[in-house]
């Protein structure tokens, strides 16, 4: 993370979690997730579980991070993520909003007008560096 950046960049573990992992933002992540999903599976809660393994060396880490999903119909299910490349011009529907976000908050300076939504909007607060608290910072 460079002193010039502003948002968090969420494919490190520290920033996904950052943005994803805690309670507060559980909205965003079943919004995201939701997205990903087909039509006929909907998440209407998730659990985290905390079970987390640090190493004594970058070699030895190993982080592992727990998610339960129960959809609206009590299933439960995996989600992978698909491969994405648009660029903000294309950006039609909520799906093709959360990728584009995702692939490219490190890289932005603003937030773009076309992800204005409420559920953006708490995002990119969450992902601000300059709201992190010193010890997040460092």
């Amino acid at each position: 993370m460079a002193l010039q950046d502003k948002y968090i960049n969420p494919f490190t573990d520290f920033g996904f979690k950052k943005l994803f992992g805690s309670e507060p933002n559980k909205d965003l992540l079943i919004d995201f997730l939701n997205q990903v999903l087909p039509g006929k599976h909907k998440i209407k809660d998730l659990t985290y579980a905390r079970t987390e393994q640090l190493g004594n060396s970058e070699a030895d880490r190993k982080a592992i991070f727990d998610l339960y999903c129960v959809g609206e119909n009590g299933e439960r299910f995996i989600v992978e993520m698909p491969h994405f490349n648009k660029v903000e011009t294309e950006l039609q529907t909520n799906f093709d909003k959360w990728m584009y976000v995702l692939q490219q908050l490190p890289n932005l300076q603003n937030r773009p007008q076309g992800l204005q939504d409420k559920v953006f909007q708490k995002l990119f607060e969450a992902a601000e560096i300059a709201k992190f608290t010193p010890d997040e910072k460092q």
